[in-house]
């Protein structure tokens, strides 16, 4: 099927331009109730906001992902309490495909039959709370935890594509647990956790007082043994070794463009490759990228 003809499922309702009417509804009741309980209640705003923030929305599988699902050889395995459902393809060096906030492992599937082509094993999992994995809410560290464990399944591990928010907790994952890779691609990446905070503050229409307190709440809930300034994706990459390509389209409006140009300058190992008209999803399916990815992935 030809790229122009596939049909995306938005992955975040919050995200889309065309939402439905039940879904403005919602997400206006959503902002007036902030309002209220910031004002009457902000521990419990706080509380609420953090829930919400750690909660990833639910969709159907997309009919597209299907027909590689059911190549893939599945199993499960356990990190923390929660069960992590995994899926493979094709035999060699391994490369992990690391979903987004919202998705599931075949939100990438546009990259299995080229790399499995190409000679490589291809793994990816529904993260914490997402797909068929168990679970109701995760966090990054939760996520890279998963990262980590999943990558610890590969042998060898070659190298890791990951999106979005995916992106940024392998970044995290690989500064907890050291792992080495030889390749890593990040496409649309954001450049600061703080930031997405932030983001998720304006869209529900949440003061920066509550989303302040939201994130120290976090911070309490990991008994303090992180900051959110130690969540600098900046920080990440600037010390990040592994050769990283960086891949983002101009016309991404849920992770800026200024992001990559910022995680590019930061990077010592890294390269920036842009593409344009594709947005933040579609870029995983353009050819270019995935092209482009194909190239990189090999070590020369």
């Amino acid at each position: 099927m030809s790229e122009s003809k596939l049909k995306i499922k938005n992955e975040n309702p919050f995200m889309s331009n065309k939402m439905g009417l039940s879904l403005k509804l919602k997400l206006l009741g959503i902002r007036s109730s902030f309002k209220i309980l910031g004002f009457l209640a902000p521990p419990l705003a706080e509380r609420v906001a953090l829930r919400l923030f750690l909660t990833p929305p639910s969709h159907i599988t997309p009919k597209w992902h299907l027909p590689y699902l059911l190549k893939a050889s599945q199993s499960t395995i356990l990190v923390g309490n929660k069960s992590i459902q995994l899926y493979q393809w094709g035999h060699g060096p391994s490369i992990l495909l690391v979903h987004a906030w919202g998705g599931r492992g075949s939100q990438l599937s546009a990259f299995i039959d080229p790399l499995v082509k190409a000679g490589y094993s291809v793994l990816t999992f529904d993260g914490p709370a997402h797909g068929n994995s168990t679970g109701k809410s995760t966090d990054m560290f939760e996520f890279a935890a998963a990262i980590h464990a999943v990558a610890s399944v590969a042998s060898p591990l070659h190298g890791i594509i990951a999106h979005s928010f995916g992106a940024a907790c392998t970044l995290l994952s690989l500064r907890e647990y050291r792992f080495p890779i030889a390749r890593l691609i990040l496409i649309g990446c954001p450049a600061t956790a703080i930031g997405v905070t932030e983001d998720f503050a304006e869209k529900l229409s949440i003061s920066k007082q509550i989303i302040s307190g939201m994130r120290k709440q976090l911070e309490k809930k990991h008994n303090n043994r992180w900051k959110w300034d130690d969540l600098s994706l900046i920080k990440m990459i600037k010390n990040t070794k592994t050769p990283t390509l960086i891949i983002h389209d101009e016309n991404d409006h849920e992770i800026s463009y200024q992001q990559a140009l910022e995680l590019n300058n930061a990077g010592i190992s890294s390269e920036l490759f842009t593409t344009k008209g594709y947005g933040h999803r579609r870029i995983l399916r353009a050819f270019e990228a995935i092209n482009k990815s194909l190239d990189f992935i090999k070590v020369q």
